[in-house]
């Protein structure tokens, strides 16, 4: 008789804006697109990438799941960092200091981090009044795990390329539609958005990156 063996629950933490925090907190978003970096050759975009594949690997602590995209012809590789369906994200956010109230609260909407844990920790490293006179915003790079207040449930992650987002997809992404409900208008309201973030970054809606797209339920 033989028994399963439990797969390790990846958790990664994910950075998210302010609106869409928001978004997640409203229930209105349940879908983000990151880049998929390095982004496949310009040989694989001739061909459409049709194979998504899992394998697990026995790790320092049992089994781990690891998944990728396949190029149908070409036998290259590049994994997914966020996981896959059952694993989970926590999310970073943009946290400041108030002077006035000598406590952390997250930026997307002004709640209070409640954790006093959160601000002996700060303070025992660090002169962290006269410093946020200065710079009161602390990165949500720099998150600790413990501060985040929101857990999410990937429920299905795939790869397209940018401009392939429907009207559903749009709506998903939790951002407003520009001029109008049609699909055009969701479309050009996410690729606004899209545009805001990601154009300095050489990834604009006109480049039409491969991106990954993670579907998610929000769990805590």
């Amino acid at each position: 008789m033989t028994t399963a063996t439990a797969v390790e629950v990846k958790e990664t933490g994910m950075i998210f804006t302010g609106e869409s925090i928001r978004a997640i907190l409203n229930g209105k978003k349940t879908q983000t697109r990151r880049i998929i970096k390095p982004q496949p050759l310009e040989s694989w975009m001739r061909h459409e990438i049709t194979d998504w594949s899992e394998y697990y690997k026995r790790g320092r602590f049992g089994l781990k799941k690891h998944l990728w995209i396949c190029h149908p012809t070409e036998n290259k590789e590049i994994a997914c960092p966020h996981g896959g369906p059952g694993d989970r994200i926590w999310v970073k956010e943009a946290i400041h200091y108030s002077l006035e109230h000598t406590n952390f609260y997250y930026s997307a909407d002004g709640q209070g981090v409640g954790n006093d844990r959160f601000v002996r920790f700060m303070e025992s490293r660090r002169d962290w009044t006269s410093q946020y006179r200065v710079r009161p915003n602390l990165n949500p790079r720099f998150m600790f795990r413990w501060a985040s207040r929101i857990n999410l449930e990937i429920t299905e992650i795939r790869v397209e390329r940018i401009q392939d987002i429907s009207r559903a997809d749009a709506i998903a992404e939790g951002l407003d539609p520009f001029m109008g409900k049609d699909e055009t208008a969701w479309r050009a309201g996410f690729q606004i958005g899209w545009n805001e973030i990601n154009t300095k970054r050489g990834y604009s809606w006109d480049s039409n990156p491969w991106v990954w797209v993670t579907s998610f339920r929000k769990i805590g």
